[in-house]
């Protein structure tokens, strides 16, 4: 889709990379996604569970960690990464 702004195009373009299973480029797109909002707290769990799945480990609790402790968007999902 191409949404009026990139944050959202390269969020959707990495969820869907994900889906697919291409891990390493969802990783690419949901980073330049995240650069452009860090505090988006969607595309900080979907590039964590990326990660999670590379096996990049360290990187994915990282990542995660910051989401969480948001508080207020914790759920089940960011709580189990």
């Amino acid at each position: 889709p191409a949404y009026r702004d990139a944050p959202r195009t390269l969020f959707a373009k990495g969820v869907c990379q994900a889906f697919d299973k291409r891990y390493a480029d969802a990783e690419a797109t949901l980073t330049r996604a995240q650069q452009f909002e860090p505090g988006n707290p969607a595309v900080a769990t979907n590039l964590a569970e990326v990660l999670y799945r590379l096996g990049q480990y360290p990187r994915a609790r990282d990542t995660i960690r910051r989401v969480n402790a948001m508080g207020d968007v914790a759920n089940a999902q960011t709580l189990w990464l």
